[in-house]
C-alpha cells in the first residue's frame, strides 16, 4: 500500500496541542526518492527507500517475506524541522478505524480528529501495525499514523525566543508494518509479532533433565488472545489470563501445562483462571 510521509504545520500548537483537534493543515511532504535493493533472496526481499524534506531525512526498509502477506517497514529518520508533525498517511476506503486499545478494541468514526490507539489501526481492508506510535487521525480517505512532533518542549504559550529547544530531533528508529485487515483477532497476533518477536537464548549441549521441547500452553481460537500466563500472587497456582477481541461468545479449550480446561468466554470479556479451571476475578481473587 503507498504510504505518504507528509508535514503538518502545528505552529499553533504547545507541547501537549491544549484545546486543539487537529495539529495543523498539511504544508508539505518527503520526496525527491531513492531506491535500492538491499536484499534479494528466496526467503526475503527488501527495498530501501530514502526520502527528504529540507534538512530531514527518511529511510524507510520494506521487506517481504515468502509466503508472507506482510509489508514490514524498517524506518529510521533524521528529523531536524521545528513546529511540525510528521505523519504517515495510508489509504483509507471506509469512514471507521477499529484502533487497537487495552484488552480490546475501539470503533471510531472518521474525521474526529487526533484520537489514540494501541499497536494497530485498521480502516476497510487495511492494516496498519507499529512498535512504539500510539496517535492517529483521518482525513480525506486516509489513516494518518502519527510519528512525530517538533513542539517546543515544556512549551504552554509562551515566549519563543533563541533559547527554545524543540523536541524529537535527530534519528528516530521504529517499524511498522502493513497488511490485510481480516479480523481484530488476526490483526493482534500481528501486532504482537512485529513488538515482540521471538526470543532466543544461546546454549550449548549438556545434561539436563527437561526435554529437548515444552509447550506449557495449547489450544484458545482466533478471537482470543493470551495477555499473561503467571503464578498467582498469593498462592504458588499459575493463572491464565486471556480476552475475547472479535465480539463472539466461544466455547473456549485449552491446555495449560497439560491440563485440559472448557471455559465459555463472552463477546469483549476478560477471562482469568487458574490451571485447575478455577475462575477468578482481575485482582485474582
Amino acid at each position: 500500500a503507498p504510504c505518504e510521509a507528509i508535514l503538518l504545520d502545528e505552529t499553533d500548537c504547545d507541547t501537549w496541542a491544549h484545546g486543539k483537534t487537529y495539529l495543523g493543515e498539511t504544508v508539505g511532504a518527503f520526496g525527491s526518492p531513492e531506491f535500492k535493493i538491499i536484499e534479494s533472496g528466496p526467503v526475503r526481499a527488501t527495498l530501501r527507500v530514502t526520502t527528504r524534506y529540507n534538512d530531514s531525512t527518511l529511510q524507510r526498509d520494506y521487506s517481504i517475506l515468502s509466503g508472507d502477506d506482510r509489508v514490514t517497514v524498517k524506518t529510521k529518520i533524521d528529523f531536524h524541522e521545528k513546529h511540525k508533525t510528521l505523519k504517515f498517511a495510508f489509504p483509507s476506503s471506509d469512514e471507521t478505524v477499529i484502533s487497537k486499545t487495552a484488552y480490546g478494541t475501539v470503533k471510531r468514526q472518521g474525521y474526529t480528529g487526533e484520537e489514540p490507539c494501541g499497536s494497530w489501526i485498521a480502516s476497510g481492508s487495511l492494516a496498519v501495525a507499529n512498535d512504539c506510535k500510539y496517535g492517529y487521525d483521518t482525513e480525506k480517505g486516509q489513516m494518518r499514523m502519527t510519528v512525530l512532533r517538533s513542539a517546543i518542549y515544556a512549551d504552554h504559550y509562551g515566549e519563543r525566543d533563541e533559547f527554545c529547544e524543540y523536541m524529537e530531533q535527530g534519528i528516530h528508529e521504529f517499524s511498522y508494518s502493513v497488511f490485510p485487515y481480516e479480523s481484530n483477532g488476526n490483526a493482534e497476533r500481528k501486532a504482537s509479532e512485529l513488538n515482540f518477536g521471538l526470543a532466543y537464548i544461546m546454549e550449548s549441549f549438556h545434561n539436563g533433565n527437561l526435554p529437548e521441547k515444552f509447550c506449557g500452553f495449547e489450544g484458545g481460537g482466533c478471537n482470543t488472545i493470551v495477555s499473561c500466563i503467571k503464578q498467582k500472587y498469593d498462592t504458588d497456582d499459575t493463572v491464565l489470563r486471556l480476552y475475547e477481541i472479535d465480539g463472539k461468545n466461544t466455547a473456549l479449550t485449552v491446555k495449560l501445562f497439560g491440563k485440559e480446561i472448557k471455559k465459555k468466554i463472552f463477546a469483549h470479556s476478560v477471562a482469568t483462571f487458574t490451571e485447575e479451571g478455577n475462575e477468578l476475578q482481575l485482582t485474582e481473587l
